[in-house]
């Protein structure tokens, strides 16, 4: 060894050894060195070329006088940069850095001054005292380098290159060692060359002593070798480098893109692309095996890493599947594939063969990844192949759309483990398995479930919140909501839910029966909304309700506990005029194994649980332990669920709450010519009731519409179109300087598309929806309907009901069906939207093509109603003959357009006068004395009926009517008539309890906005002042005791 001496620089007046600095600044600069970029040469100085970037960013100020004199103390301190011996005054004559000097360093950088002139700057700093060189006896580590193996170029173009470093941790290489990096040499230069390029591709491999890896290696390790910047630097051996910086997917390789600019030809490059494979690393993760020895592994794994490079090198795609780029998920997908070929044995099937291919290097053959075939089919083939190889080996869920995941945790410290010596093996245990959802599409959104094995370092000692002595995070999700497209009203991502679960070491509860079990998990999740440092957002969890206990038996046959429970997620959003609300469903699940206990947590935003049973279900029964000898009970458990009064309220408050006024806006939900009935069905009660298909109609298309513009482009146009706000007078439109106007810029970029209303003729879909009615309707209502149908029109209804006073016309009618029963209609539209704006803008929180459940279940309570209130038992039957009184269409139907208005109205003058006192209500006729109606007429409706309507027509309208007498009424709606009064106040009645109505009197005092608590607003639809009649008329129904028993037999089918 030859001694020499190093340089020590101290920067005065700077902070010393802030090496942080100089990765920031300096060694990013260094990846905008021009791979053909030679070595600066001067008889005094050296000075690298590539400096000069950061020179000039200093003299425009982009770095401080710090960061660019501590990065010059490391370029000469490590040998990078040369600077003449300079003496060094005893006194320095200033603290900081002269302009001149920095003026210096722009023009040098401009190339308007010579480097002598910048290196007179540096030694003046030295000369001055700014900076003090001191020097130090070091002694250099490292053999000197042997290059092993180098590619013999015919071209004289300049080459494409790329360094090869076998690391050997030993002082020299071994003669076995250079055999290896020679082979891995051989074997780069194969797998670079599969990219077609315009200059050859030169591979020259090394060996050297290296023991890590870290971010300013390849720049010391480039001067060792005396090699400019390449293309490509590959490290591989056993290098025990932090092996968490670069272990991706558990495949213990990785491949880095420094990106720089190589100015206006080149542009943006990677200088230089980095690959790390450590061939002696032992994967431990479920399904990825180790191959038969280190080089093999190491040959697999560099594949692997320079077929993303090539990947990258060519194409650079979006992976929507995946939500990741193509040329990283293109390689993941493929290693995963082959790592279950090979751990099954099953390499020679057909769709295995694929993914591989067999290379032989210095006469041994190895198995490594087929780099054109996944750049040529990831997007296709190679996925389907995956899914298909997943099935064979039986890896994963056996439920269509769910994926199976494999807790695998290694013995001891990760980094040690997977660097255990090739004789030795990786110490694991398989923990458990737990299904997720696969992503999907739908529309413009997609959906992208991200799981984890957690680093169980989130832990709870006893009793904070688990009754345990600690619970400890294992396995973590999230399901995220993207919006696809690239132009249009875009939604940005939402987060819609998370999963995780839990390890309970030593639980003690008081007891083991169902009843404790649940106390103690219901105290559990107490706490955990009581316990705000759970969160970091400053979040508050209020109106905390348990809605539903539930005893099941997992798919591998142990007992499970689960509770379901709701909370508002309050916390502070600065970017959201700050307190915001979420609501939040929660189901918590627990599997009890002796003195241990593993627990389930999945939180849904509550928009989107209402859609999320499946994945509900799959994470809570597909939960395996595999790690405990706890025996699976010999007989499953029977399932049971209990709803709470709070669980039967919260399905209520959720029905009631469904946003139905935007349902009629046509430029939404869709634009139709005609009024349209889609399907009939026949409704047959005996022992139960059901429905027997009778006939499709022929239908039209419904058209929808989306934006196909930016959001300010839209913004325009709906100021152009429906009038700018008064903020913005002039928005859409552009001044005209020389006619001295304002003129309007907006462009229509509506985009139409049609739909045919045949879906909504599929049988499951009508099951789906009279499933749902018959499941809470009684069967004293059902037996009142003939015929159920589908129909829909522009006119924004949501349902109806309708006395079978004609075949045509209500699709029931004499002489086959008496005019006592009923014909129910759902507009499918409404329950199930098709496309356009109306999904991506009102459905947030829809996930798959789901039917709106809350829609329909508030419609129907509304609608039967009406059948319970004005059913042939409760009147004389007189209704009117409507069809009397109009003409009829081509198609048999009534044209409502030409009817006889003056004979209707005197018909139903003279009906209502014979009828009095009573309500005479033309759909069904006068109604009984002890009728709901008519004690429901006679309390709310006889002394202000005559001021509003007589005969038909109305006296004042509908809108001055509510605005004198809104007191009067639950909704807006109700003002409409009697028979909708009382069907909304039923409703209410149904779907609201004691605490709900005092929380409308003392949160609505008025219509829209409303402050709560302080900090909460609430939106009311009208204001519910105390002691009114509103609320009297819900509690009319009380006095029926048949009508509350109907009251829980709803709520509790809800």
């Amino acid at each position: 060894m030859i001694k020499h001496k190093s340089f020590c620089i101290i920067i005065k007046g700077y902070e010393k050894n802030n090496l942080l600095v100089f990765f920031g600044i300096f060694l990013v600069s260094m990846l905008f060195v021009p791979p053909s970029m030679p070595a600066v040469e001067a008889q005094d100085s050296e000075i690298p070329a590539w400096i000069k970037n950061n020179a000039a960013w200093w003299a425009d100020g982009q770095i401080d006088d710090s960061s660019f004199l501590q990065g010059i103390q490391y370029l000469i301190k490590e040998g990078i940069m040369v600077i003449p011996p300079t003496e060094t005054s005893e006194s320095s004559g200033s603290e900081g850095v002269p302009a001149w000097i920095k003026n210096n360093a722009g023009w040098w950088a401009e190339g308007q001054i010579h480097d002598e002139a910048f290196v007179s700057g540096i030694q003046w700093l030295i000369s001055n005292g700014i900076m003090v060189i001191e020097q130090e006896e070091s002694t250099p580590s490292g053999p000197a380098v042997e290059m092993v193996y180098q590619t013999k170029l015919v071209s004289i173009k300049e080459p494409h290159t790329v360094a090869v470093i076998y690391s050997t941790q030993n002082d020299t290489c071994s003669a076995d060692e250079k055999e290896k990096a020679k082979a891995y040499g051989i074997m780069a230069e194969y797998l670079v060359s599969k990219n077609s390029r315009l200059n050859p591709t030169q591979v020259t491999a090394y060996c050297m002593e290296l023991h890590e890896i870290t971010g300013s290696t390849y720049p010391l390790v480039l001067k060792k070798i005396g090699a400019n910047l390449t293309n490509l630097i590959i490290f591989v051996g056993g290098l025990e480098a932090n092996l968490e910086s670069y272990d991706v997917n558990n495949n213990v390789w990785s491949w880095s893109c420094n990106w720089a600019w190589t100015g206006p030809t080149g542009g943006w490059q990677c200088n230089p692309n980095q690959v790390i494979v450590c061939d002696e690393c032992k994967r431990w993760e479920a399904h990825k095996p180790n191959l038969e020895d280190d080089m093999h592994n190491g040959m697999s794994r560099l594949s692997a890493a320079i077929g993303g490079v090539n990947f990258h090198e060519v194409k650079q795609e979006w992976d929507y599947e995946y939500g990741e780029w193509s040329y990283r998920t293109a390689i993941w997908e493929n290693q995963e594939a082959f790592d279950l070929c090979y751990e099954f044995d099953i390499l020679e099937n057909e769709l295995c063969s694929k993914l591989y291919e067999e290379v032989t290097v210095l006469g041994e053959t190895y198995l490594v990844m087929d780099i054109n075939y996944v750049k040529n089919n990831w997007k296709g083939e190679q996925k389907e192949i995956k899914k298909k190889i997943i099935s064979i080996t039986g890896v994963g869920s056996k439920f269509e759309g769910f994926s199976k995941f494999q807790l695998r945790e290694v013995e001891g410290v990760k980094s040690e483990s997977v660097l255990a010596s090739t004789s030795g093996d990786v110490k694991v245990t398989d923990v458990l398995t737990i299904e997720y959802p696969d992503d999907w599409e739908l529309g413009y959104y997609k959906y992208d479930w991200e799981i984890w094995n957690a680093n169980s370092t989130k832990r709870f000692e006893c009793c904070h919140v688990f009754q345990a002595d600690n619970a400890t995070v294992r396995v973590g999700a999230d399901l995220w909501k993207d919006d696809t497209r690239e132009t249009g009203p875009q939604y940005p991502w939402e987060h819609l839910g998370d999963m995780a679960v839990w390890f309970l070491d030593n639980v003690h509860y008081g007891g083991t029966t169902d009843e404790e079990r649940f106390d103690a998990l219901e105290d559990a999740v107490r706490k955990y909304c009581d316990n705000t440092s759970l969160r970091m957002d400053h979040y508050t969890c209020e109106d905390f309700k348990l809605l539903e206990k539930s005893v099941f038996a997992t798919d591998e046959g142990r007992t499970a506990y689960s509770l379901i429970w709701s909370y508002s997620h309050l916390w502070d959003n600065p970017e959201k005029w700050g307190i915001q609300e979420d609501p939040w469903i929660v189901t918590t699940s627990e599997v009890n194994l002796g003195e241990d206990a593993w627990q389930v947590w999945t939180f849904w935003l509550e928009d989107v649980y209402e859609y999320s049973g499946d994945e509900i279900e799959r994470f809570n029964k597909s939960l395996t332990i595999l790690d405990t000898n706890r025996p699976i009970p010999s007989v499953p458990v029977t399932s049971s669920t209990v709803l709470t009064e709070d669980g039967k309220q919260y399905n209520a408050n959720r029905i009631w709450e469904e946003d139905l006024g935007s349902f009629s806006d046509e430029e939404d939900r869709g634009f139709l010519t005609n009024q349209t009935k889609i399907t009939k069905y026949n409704v047959d009660c005996g022992a139960d009731c059901n429905i027997t298909f009778s006939e499709n109609m022929d239908v039209d298309e419904v058209m929808t519409k989306r934006w196909n513009g930016t959001e300010k482009e839209l913004n325009d146009w709906l100021a152009i179109e429906y009038g700018a706000s008064a903020d913005n007078p002039h928005e859409g439109k552009a001044w005209d300087k020389e006619n001295e106007e304002w003129v309007a810029v907006a462009e229509d970029k509506w985009i139409y598309e049609s739909t045919s209303l045949e879906r909504f003729q599929d049988g499951k879909f009508v099951k789906q929806v009279w499933d749902i009615y018959h499941s809470m309707t009684p069967k004293q209502i059902i037996e009142e309907i003939d015929t159920f149908l589908l129909d829909t029109s522009d006119g924004g209804f949501l349902a109806y009901v309708a006395r079978c006073y004609d075949e045509a016309d209500a699709g029931c009618g004499p002489p086959d069906t008496p005019n006592s029963k009923y014909a129910i209609a759902f507009d499918p539209i409404a329950i199930a939207p098709i496309s356009g704006e109306w999904e991506a803008k009102f459905q947030p929180g829809k996930i798959k093509d789901a039917l709106e459940t809350h829609v329909l279940k508030r419609t129907l309570v509304h609608e039967n109603a009406h059948i319970l209130t004005l059913s042939a038992s409760q009147s004389d039957n007189n209704i009117m003959d409507w069809p009397s009184f109009c003409d009829r269409l081509d198609d048999g139907s009534i044209n409502w357009e030409e009817c006889d208005e003056g004979a209707t109205n005197r018909t139903i003058v003279q009906r209502e006068t014979a009828c009095a006192p009573n309500y005479y209500a033309p759909n069904s006729g006068c109604m009984n004395d002890n009728s709901y109606l008519n004690k429901f007429f006679q309390k709310f409706w006889a002394d202000i009926y005559r001021e509003y309507t007589y005969g038909g027509t109305k006296n004042m309208s509908h809108y001055d009517f509510y605005e004198k007498y809104y007191d009067r009424f639950v909704t807006n709606y109700a003002a409409t008539n009697p028979t909708e009064d009382i069907a909304e106040s039923f409703s209410a009645f149904v779907l609201w309890d004691d605490e709900t109505i005092d929380n409308k009197k003392k949160w609505c005092n008025e219509y829209g906005w409303n402050l709560v608590d302080k900090i909460r607003w609430k939106w009311c639809e009208k204001g519910y002042r105390d002691n009114s009649m509103w609320e009297e008329k819900i509690r009319f129904f009380y006095d029926f005791p048949e009508l509350v028993e109907m009251r829980d037999f709803i709520r509790s089918n809800l």
